[in-house]
């Protein structure tokens, strides 16, 4: 992981992840605990909001590729 990069932020979330960066984000991906891919979203820019609202409560993790080849994984806690 490649904090020194990029700057990523996050929250716990009721219906939108948003994703800012310092750097270019190119591709984002939301999985299940189990690690099955839910959403891909390809990008260009330096945030990125994913509509979370159809997903149920609960933690998933996330992957954050930047075109500088830099990758970062967190997790998120949606709640209502």
């Amino acid at each position: 992981h490649t904090r020194s990069l990029c700057d990523w932020s996050s929250d716990v979330c009721s219906s939108d992840l948003t994703i800012s960066s310092t750097c270019e984000l190119y591709e984002v991906r939301v999985f299940d605990l189990s690690g099955v891919c839910l959403t891909k979203k390809y990008l260009m820019g330096t945030q990125l909001s994913i509509d979370l609202s159809e997903f149920p409560n609960g933690i998933y993790m996330y992957q954050v590729n930047s075109n500088t080849g830099a990758t970062y994984e967190g997790k998120i806690i949606k709640e209502n």
